[in-house]
């Protein structure tokens, strides 16, 4: 409770995909990044990331196999972006 995620799209053989996720105040989103890179943008709101203060304008960067614990201490919106997943070969 507390946390709701919208898609917004996905684009290429890649599957960039763009989405919004919003965490209310006291509530915890888990974010992952299993298959590739990502980048949280905070929009709105204030809390933390991993224990790390995170305000408006924040920028998340969360690398291939990592979790990140987001909660929210005001309204967050965040803005997320999954990076193109590559093989080692290429």
């Amino acid at each position: 409770p507390g946390v709701s995620r919208r898609h917004l799209g996905s684009f290429s053989e890649r599957r960039i995909e763009i989405g919004e996720t919003r965490v209310a105040p006291g509530a915890t989103a888990v974010e992952a990044a299993p298959a590739a890179p990502r980048f949280l943008f905070v929009m709105q709101g204030d809390g933390t990331a991993n224990e790390t203060p995170i305000r408006k304008h924040s920028l998340i960067h969360i690398d291939r196999g990592v979790t990140v614990a987001i909660s929210g201490g005001t309204e967050l919106s965040i803005f997320t972006i999954t990076m193109p997943a590559f093989s080692a070969e290429e």
